[in-house]
């Protein structure tokens, strides 16, 4: 039985994408959002520019939006931080897009 495989393994810390050889492929290969969150977050975030942004369907539209298009992204911080590897792509990512997020929130709906 042959132990060789297609797939590159990474030293302790380094990461590849999510940060796991598991799947069989390394480098992103299996890490596209799927057509149907995409479409169905691209249909809510377009029903939330037509609520409006400041009414509560419209939060929740985006809110629903942002988490079908950004689950993974999310997840795959949240096993990095459970792993002790807090601080990578996904993590950055989260942050900057959570900060964002309620940057764009916070002005219209307190300020």
């Amino acid at each position: 039985m042959s132990t060789e495989h297609s797939h590159e393994h990474f030293p302790e810390g380094a990461s590849c994408c999510s940060g796991s050889c598991g799947s069989g492929s390394c480098c992103c290969s299996g890490d596209a959002i799927g057509p149907v969150p995409a479409v169905l977050g691209i249909a809510l975030f377009i029903s939330a520019l037509a609520a409006g942004g400041d009414s509560l369907a419209g939060m929740a539209a985006y809110v629903g939006s942002y988490l079908l298009i950004g689950w993974d992204v999310l997840k795959a911080a949240f096993l990095g931080m459970m792993r002790g590897r807090a601080i990578n792509e996904n993590f950055l990512m989260s942050i900057a897009s959570l900060g964002a997020m309620f940057l764009g929130i916070i002005p219209r709906r307190w300020g």
